[in-house]
């Protein structure tokens, strides 16, 4: 099955058009083509004249034209189909948040209690040995009997940091701060 083009696109068809009418255009309003009057002067003597616009000559006062506008606003007044109906009114609104008066008070928030005093370390040293570079300290620490040196960790709560001649000096965890203890079990 064979397919037949057109002779004419649709470019040509439209150019074509576009001639015509241009053609009819000119050829109804040019008097060299109609046909009631046999006697057509030529070329040179045919002048096309269209009417211009000119400015008025008087320019309308300035007192005038207020007038003018309330006299056109008085005899042309806007009336809507319906009166009860406003064109500026919005058509949906946003719904009002209903205010509820509390009668509860607020009262201030308590302050924090205050934390229970941390309990000194407690502690007594009962002997030292060793000399300047090793000495070993025997103390009794919540009823247990230790045998201590430096840098060592008791049960998660105390570090010893050093064993001198006559004490032991120690840094409690619980505390956060250093303590020294005297041989003989006194306090510090």
């Amino acid at each position: 099955m064979t397919r037949t083009t057109a002779p004419w696109s649709r470019a040509s068809c439209l150019a074509l058009a576009a001639v015509l009418s241009v053609t009819v255009f000119v050829g109804l309003g040019s008097p060299c083509l109609s046909q009631e009057d046999p006697a057509t002067p030529g070329e040179e003597e045919m002048e096309v004249s269209f009417p211009i616009p000119q400015p008025p000559l008087d320019p309308p006062d300035q007192e005038e034209e207020p007038t003018q506008v309330q006299a056109l606003t008085d005899s042309h007044r806007f009336s809507p189909p319906n009166e009860s109906k406003d064109p500026f009114k919005p058509l949906v609104k946003r719904p009002e948040q209903k205010k509820e008066e509390r009668t509860n008070r607020v009262d201030p928030p308590l302050p924090p209690p205050e934390p229970k005093p941390i309990p000194p370390l407690v502690m007594s040293v009962s002997g030292i040995c060793g000399n300047e570079s090793e000495r070993l300290a025997m103390i009794i620490f919540e009823n247990k009997p230790y045998v201590v040196h430096k840098e060592m960790n008791v049960d998660g709560k105390f570090k010893v940091v050093d064993v001198l001649a006559d004490r032991l000096v120690v840094f409690s965890f619980r505390e956060q701060m250093r303590r020294t203890f005297p041989i003989g079990g006194g306090k510090e």
